[in-house]
């Protein structure tokens, strides 16, 4: 053997027994293989309102572990090859596309938000309107929407209200939509649209009791479940208790729902002008 490549080997050796830099990182709280936990990605998922040193740690804890069963997990799945499995690569296919047409839903809302809101005036405007009593022509409810960003963050909450905590305190320190959440609980809500985002929990929520919580979903990289509050039965002749907030919420969610099938509407009008639409009558079959 030559002197460079017992220089080379002998180098190699030494590398091979040093101890891992990492480890001796107080930055780096976990590492599984090449990849790494540090202190910026836990403090990132610690849930707003975690202000004592106790439950901060408690919080770090729960973080450091759940990524390591996680890191575990997806290493063993790549060594038995899951990804080539044909269930997941068609799973994985249903997923992208249902998250492609969610954002681009939220994206032309978002580009367009300006023509959708509501001020005051207008929704003082609308109760002048429309102060004699109404006959719904659909149920109305409400409802407990709570959607996070974990599981277990799902449940502690979950297990937390079936208690009787605090929900706008559990609101607060887990739900990755704090404020709409908060807000939409104060709201009765059409019940064919009351959990849209979740269209699973939505179709359930007809089928839950008063008071009654969904078991947890997982959806669009979210965990989410739903309390039914309230139910106001289709035919009901009522009054709904008019209030500001409750009619800016009505029209700029019909504003949306306008805009969007109007848009939807221009895109079918632009594939038949570049003969890329067939639809087939079915009355012809």
């Amino acid at each position: 053997m030559n002197r460079s490549n017992f220089l080379f080997l002998f180098s190699a050796l030494l590398l091979s027994c040093s101890p891992d830099q990492s480890q001796s990182d107080p930055n780096v709280y976990a590492k599984v293989g090449q990849v790494i936990l540090t202190e910026e990605m836990v403090i990132s998922k610690i849930p707003p309102g975690v202000f004592s040193s106790e439950d901060s740690l408690r919080m770090k804890e729960i973080i450091q572990s759940d990524w390591i069963r996680e890191q575990l997990l997806y290493r063993h799945a790549s060594d038995l090859n899951i990804h080539q499995l044909s269930s997941y690569r068609n799973e994985l296919k249903r997923i992208e596309r249902e998250l492609t047409l969610v954002n681009l839903t939220d994206e032309i809302l978002k580009k367009n938000s300006v023509l959708f809101e509501v001020s005051k005036e207008e929704a003082s405007e609308f109760i002048q309107r429309n102060r004699d009593p109404l006959t719904l022509d659909e149920a109305y409810v409400k409802i407990r929407p709570f959607t996070s960003a974990s599981r277990r963050d799902a449940e502690t909450v979950r297990n937390a209200l079936l208690k009787g905590e605090d929900w706008t305190l559990l609101v607060s320190q887990y739900s990755m939509l704090t404020d709409e959440q908060l807000e939409i609980q104060l709201l009765y809500i059409p019940i064919s649209s009351a959990f849209i985002e979740v269209p699973s929990l939505n179709r359930l929520i007809p089928n839950l009791g008063i008071n009654e919580v969904s078991e947890i979903v997982e959806y669009n990289g979210g965990f989410h479940f739903v309390q039914l509050l309230e139910v106001k039965p289709i035919g009901e002749t009522a009054d709904l208790d008019w209030t500001l907030s409750q009619v800016q919420y009505w029209l700029k969610e019909e504003k949306k729902r306008k805009y969007l099938n109007s848009y939807i509407r221009n895109l079918y009008l632009q594939s038949e002008s570049r003969n890329e639409l067939f639809i087939r009558d079915l009355n012809d079959l």
